[in-house]
C-alpha cells in the first residue's frame, strides 16, 4: 500500500483501528466511496434485517459510553440503532463485550428505538447457542464481510478494499476457531438472567445506575459509582455478591475513606490499594430470586451504608 493519504486516513499498520475504520467507511452512505448504501444493505442482509433508508442515517465511530468505554461503530437509523463490535481477527477473546453495548443502549441512551448489537469477528462453533439467549444480538464473520466487499470502485478506493480483502483472507487462514462447550454456554445463559435481576434491582432501590460492566468468561459486574466509591454487584457461581468497594485511590484519600468507614461501623478489608467495606453474599440466584435478593439487601443495610459513606467523604 503506497498511497500516503489512504494510509493516514485509515491508520493502515494499526490493524484493529484500520479494521473498524474501513468497515465504518463502507457502512456510511455519505462517504466518498461512491458505493452509496449498497454495503450497508448487504451488511444488514447478513443478519436478515433491512434498514429504512428514507431518512438520514448517521454512522459514528468511537461513541463514548462513559463508564462503559466506547462503541466501535454506532449506526442510527429511523427505527433502529445498530451497535457494532469489531472483534480482532486472531482469536475469540472479546466477544463478551457485546453485552455491554446492549445494556448501555437499552438502559442509558434511551432513544426509544429498536436496538441491535452486531459482533463482527471470528465465529467459534457453538456460539449461536450463546447468542440465542438474546435475539437482539447478531454475529457476522469476517469471511462474510469479504464476500460483500465492493469490487468496482475507483482506483484509489478499490486499492484500499483489495488490501483489506487480502488481510481478511490471510488472517482467516491463520485462525483456528475455538469451540464454546456446553458449560460455557450454560454459564452465559445464567449471566443473561442475572443481568435482568440487577437492572430490576437498580430501579427498585432508585440507584442512578451509571454502571460499568466487566465480563470475563463466566463473571459479570455491575457497578454504581459515586464520589470515588463503588456499589458493586458481582455474579459468580450462581451467587450474587453485593459489595461496597474502593479501587485504586492514592494513599491519602484511601486512608481518609477507611477512617470514615470505621466511624459508621464498617470494618475494612484492605488488599493493596483496594478496600472492601461490606459484602453481602446471596446464593442460589435464579429468575425467581428478586424478592429474596431485595429482602436480603434491605436486611443487610448495605445500600444505606454506601450512601452514608459517600456523604461522609465527598471527593473533590
Amino acid at each position: 500500500m503506497q498511497n500516503v493519504d489512504l494510509i493516514e486516513k485509515f491508520d493502515i499498520g494499526q490493524e484493529e483501528i484500520f479494521n473498524t475504520k474501513i468497515i465504518a467507511w463502507l457502512l456510511n452512505p455519505k462517504e466518498n466511496h461512491n458505493y452509496g448504501s449498497a454495503f450497508l444493505e448487504d451488511f444488514l442482509y447478513l443478519i436478515n434485517e433491512k434498514a429504512d433508508l428514507s431518512k438520514d442515517i448517521t454512522v459514528e465511530t468511537g461513541h463514548n459510553m462513559g463508564y462503559f468505554g466506547k462503541i466501535d461503530i454506532l449506526i442510527d437509523t429511523k427505527k433502529t440503532i445498530y451497535a457494532i463490535k469489531c472483534g480482532n481477527m486472531k482469536d475469540f477473546n472479546d466477544f463478551e463485550n457485546i453485552f455491554l453495548y446492549k445494556d448501555y443502549l437499552t438502559d442509558c441512551l434511551k432513544k426509544n428505538k429498536k436496538v441491535t448489537v452486531i459482533y463482527v469477528g471470528v465465529t467459534p462453533t457453538g456460539i449461536d447457542d450463546c447468542i440465542g439467549i438474546d435475539k437482539s444480538i447478531k454475529m457476522i464473520g469476517y469471511s462474510e464481510i469479504a464476500e460483500i466487499l465492493p469490487d468496482n470502485l475507483d482506483d484509489d478506493n478499490q486499492q484500499i478494499i483489495d488490501y483489506y480483502s487480502n488481510i481478511i483472507q490471510e488472517k482467516s487462514a491463520q485462525c483456528v476457531c475455538p469451540t464454546c462447550d456446553n458449560e460455557y454456554i450454560t454459564k452465559w445463559k445464567e449471566l443473561h438472567k442475572y443481568g435482568k435481576i440487577v437492572r430490576k434491582l437498580a430501579k427498585h432501590f432508585n440507584l442512578n445506575f451509571n454502571y460499568k460492566i466487566f465480563t470475563s468468561k463466566v463473571r459479570r459486574y455491575f457497578i454504581h459509582e459515586q464520589n470515588g466509591l463503588f456499589l458493586l454487584f458481582n455474579y459468580e457461581d450462581n451467587c450474587l455478591y453485593v459489595q461496597i468497594r474502593l479501587f485504586n485511590m492514592d494513599s491519602e484519600v484511601f486512608s481518609e475513606i477507611v477512617k470514615q468507614a470505621e466511624n459508621i461501623g464498617l470494618s475494612t478489608t484492605i488488599k493493596g490499594s483496594k478496600g472492601l467495606f461490606q459484602e453481602v453474599a446471596i446464593p442460589d440466584i435464579d429468575a425467581n430470586s428478586f424478592d429474596k435478593v431485595t429482602d436480603t439487601i434491605k436486611q443487610s443495610n448495605i445500600i444505606n451504608n454506601f450512601y452514608k459513606l459517600i456523604n461522609k467523604y465527598d471527593r473533590k
